[in-house]
């Protein structure tokens, strides 16, 4: 399941990153399935990135980090996951980096772009706060507002 949602720049949106929603995509991938979701800026909007892994851990999902740069945004992250009891983080992680070729041909993408983008930097992923994002609660929006104020 590929999701490119906008960012949860409003009330509205922040719903589509809710654990509500991630238990209907539990409900909805395979038992090996994957997903992957854009989630804002690990850096610009650090909070907000956290937020939205917590929250697909709740929904009991597997869920690793990973980022690029990407040209017209900045450094940009997203989350790939599965059922937490079929898929560990290290599985995914193994998967993904063990890769020494792509089956179909990349224009951009190589093994070790791939193998980066699972790298961050220190204290990148560390947070204080433990909270999700729920229907009723839009934390994510909340969070988004306060890290893109300028």
């Amino acid at each position: 399941i590929i999701i490119d949602f906008p960012d949860p720049n409003n009330t509205d949106l922040s719903k589509l990153y809710s654990d509500l929603f991630y238990h209907n995509i539990k409900k909805k991938l395979s038992a090996d399935g994957i997903f992957v979701q854009q989630s804002t800026s690990p850096v610009h909007a650090k909070d907000v990135f956290l937020l939205i892994g917590r929250t697909m851990h709740s929904a009991e999902l597997t869920a690793l980090p990973f980022h690029d740069n990407v040209p017209s945004f900045g450094e940009w992250g997203w989350w790939i996951g599965g059922h937490a009891k079929r898929l560990s983080e290290e599985t995914i992680r193994q998967r993904l980096r063990n890769t020494d070729h792509f089956e179909v041909p990349t224009q951009y993408l190589s093994p070790a772009v791939m193998n980066a983008a699972f790298e961050f930097g220190v204290n990148q992923l560390k947070s204080d706060n433990t909270d999700i994002n729920t229907i009723t609660n839009s934390l994510a929006f909340s969070y988004y507002v306060n890290a893109w104020q300028f």
